[in-house]
């Protein structure tokens, strides 16, 4: 289950369908209700609009949007981003599909009926959902250049000893999006405000964002009586976008405490930051962290 990151499919799902205008408010009271289940967003965010739902990480605007959507739909879009079938990556036979459920799915390789607080779950990333990192770096990849899904590869190209060049493998965009670009840059911004004030900030704090932004979606996903495993999908610059970091950790908690420090380390040493950093002098600082 990849948790939280999946909530950017949630957005798009609704904003492509018309179930929600970008300035709509949802009011977060920390409990949705459904039925006689419930599902808490801690600690409650009070007023939101979309993008402020993924910086918070609001689980309250994600079961709204769901349940306007619908689950089939929500799945189709999960599907068109590439989720619940392989990449294509050349690592057969072993990369597998994962799983995008929905009620039609459920009743064939259940024999059971579909739930309404299964709709708030897969529109948070719990449930009926499993995903591949690889997968998720393809999802996020496609968010931050608008309009191409890409086959993830392992080489770029093969060279000899003295530099000449062998085999070139340029990239394989596999499906074109056909999404509204005003609401991709909604998401787009819901994912940069993550990282500037949502719940990764504390993760970049220090970070120069201002140089080089990151966009990105920390992740919390349940582990049945052991520690959670903890989620971080970003790209960056969020301007120009070069580079997609993914990173999962198994049983390492809160994704924007254990998931997205790795990532910005991955960052610093990308652009060159690191090396910056050892030069630099180095001052005490406190960081409360907070999922």
């Amino acid at each position: 289950m990849p948790g939280s990151t999946f909530k950017p499919i949630t957005v798009l799902a609704a904003l492509e369908g018309g179930f929600v205008n970008p300035n709509e408010t949802f009011n977060c009271t920390g409990v949705v209700r459904v039925g006689n289940t419930q599902l808490r967003c801690n600690p409650p965010h009070g007023k939101q609009t979309v993008v402020d739902g993924l910086k918070n990480s609001c689980n309250t605007v994600m079961a709204e949007l769901a349940f306007r959507v619908g689950p089939e739909k929500l799945a189709s879009y999960a599907k068109l981003l590439g989720l619940g079938s392989k990449t294509g990556l050349n690592l057969e036979p072993e990369e597998i599909e994962g799983l995008i459920g929905d009620p039609e799915w459920k009743r064939q390789a259940r024999g059971e009926v579909w739930y309404p607080m299964e709709t708030a779950l897969i529109a948070i990333g719990q449930s009926f959902v499993n995903v591949t990192p690889i997968q998720l770096a393809q999802v996020y990849a496609a968010i931050a250049n608008g309009d191409q899904v890409y086959q993830p590869q392992l080489v770029q190209k093969i060279s000899k000893a003295t530099g000449e060049t062998v085999e070139e493998f340029p990239p394989k965009a596999v499906k074109k999006l056909k999404i509204k670009p005003e609401n991709l840059a909604v998401v787009r911004e819901g994912l940069q405000q993550v990282v500037t004030d949502g719940t990764a900030r504390y993760a970049f704090a220090g970070f120069p964002l201002a140089e080089i932004p990151v966009a990105g979606k920390t992740g919390t996903a349940e582990n049945k009586g052991k520690n959670d495993y903890a989620f971080f999908a970003s790209y960056a610059p969020a301007d120009q976008p070069e580079l997609v970091v993914v990173v999962v950790i198994e049983e390492g908690g809160f994704g924007s405490q254990a998931a997205a420090p790795v990532a910005r380390k991955v960052y610093e040493a990308y652009f060159g930051l690191a090396q910056k950093k050892e030069t630099a002098p180095s001052e005490p600082t406190t960081v409360t962290l907070v999922e």
